[in-house]
């Protein structure tokens, strides 16, 4: 496990990294409205899609879930921080947020299906 100063340090630098990129991004013109880039997360997923289409169904698909998922899934990731910030929340607390309502929604199945019990 990382030094908790080392990690620190990393998320700093992602940060100061992400609002560098985008101030570059809106100085060249690009607008980064949360309609936009809703616009361009849309797009992202679609390469996910592609990656994951191409893995199952070519015969050099392990190439796409080496390499081509891998960008894919950074680019998205990446959108989907300038989305939330465009839309005035905060990425960090976000995360918090979906990780309880994940984990509720994990319970409720756990409740109502007899925990791992299969669905009949």
């Amino acid at each position: 496990m990382k030094d908790d100063g080392l990690l620190q340090q990393k998320v700093e630098q992602i940060d100061r990294k992400f609002e560098e990129l985008r101030k570059r991004a809106e100085k060249m013109g690009m607008s980064m409205d949360m309609y936009n880039v809703r616009g361009c997360c849309a797009y992202q997923w679609g390469d996910v899609e592609k990656c994951l289409f191409y893995a199952r169904n070519r015969p050099d698909g392990t190439i796409y879930l080496t390499a081509e998922l891998t960008c894919a899934l950074s680019d998205l990731l990446t959108q989907l921080r300038n989305f939330v910030w465009s839309s005035g929340k905060n990425w960090d607390e976000l995360i918090d947020i979906g990780m309880e309502r994940w984990e509720e929604r994990i319970e409720d199945f756990e409740l109502r299906r007899g925990g791992l019990r299969p669905v009949q």
